[in-house]
Order: C-alpha cells, then sequence, then structure tokens
C-alpha cells in the first residue's frame, strides 16, 4: 500500500514539474555551486513553488498514513468485534443446548416418578380392600 502511495506522489510531483516547465528552461536555468545551487529569475518561483508543493505533499502523505494506520485499526477492531461476537454466539448455544437436555432429563424423571407414585397409590389402594 505504501509502494502505491510514493508511487502516486512521485506521479504528482513529476506532474507538477512537467507544468512548470513552460516558463523555466531546468538545463540552462540552475547552475551548482559549492553551496547549493544558483537559479535565475524564471527559475527562482518555480523552484519556490515546487518546494512548497514537496512539503505541502510529504504533510499529506503523513496525513495519508495516519488515515490509513486508523483504517487498519478500525478493520483489526471489527474482525475482533466479530470473533467475540461468534464465540459468544457459540457459548450461548452450548448453555441453551445444556438447559434443554437438563429440560428433558426432568420431564423424564418426573414422568417416571409420576408413574411410580401411581402405581405405589393403585397399590395402596388394592391393599384396603
Amino acid at each position: 500500500m505504501r509502494k502505491i502511495l510514493n508511487l502516486a506522489v512521485s506521479l504528482i510531483i513529476l506532474l507538477a514539474s512537467l507544468n512548470s516547465n513552460a516558463e523555466c528552461d531546468w538545463s540552462t536555468g540552475i547552475k551548482k555551486t559549492d553551496a547549493g545551487y544558483l537559479y535565475n529569475s524564471e527559475c527562482h518561483g518555480k523552484v519556490g513553488v515546487l518546494v512548497k508543493d514537496l512539503e505541502d505533499r510529504e504533510k499529506e502523505v503523513i496525513s495519508l498514513r495516519k488515515t490509513i494506520e486508523l483504517k487498519d485499526l478500525i478493520i483489526v477492531k471489527a474482525d475482533e468485534r466479530t470473533i467475540l461476537w461468534r464465540n459468544e454466539s457459540y457459548e450461548q448455544f452450548d448453555r441453551l443446548q445444556k438447559q434443554s437436555a437438563a429440560s428433558d432429563y426432568n420431564k423424564t424423571l418426573w414422568f417416571v416418578l409420576g408413574i411410580v407414585v401411581t402405581s405405589a397409590a393403585v397399590y395402596g389402594a388394592g391393599q384396603l380392600r
């Protein structure tokens, strides 16, 4: 992603410099000296604009990188929430299955107990005669 961003910034700088070439002859308008570079009057303004544009682009790149980092963090947090939700759903499903099994066991136990009590009542009533 950063390679694409760097390529885009380089392309923008290249296009900006091509637009400024119309007024400044870069091959003859700039001379290298011991202290740096010496520009003629036509190129001086263009160099200042390019330097300012470069500074603005660098600030924009920093801002875009921060934005990308925040976007990545948002994606990570969303993934974590999804995993948390999924795990919680599985745990609730397991609890529901256990509760259902316990309910079935209780129903069976009460049914058997009812049969035993009814049998005991019938037996006891038969002994009273």
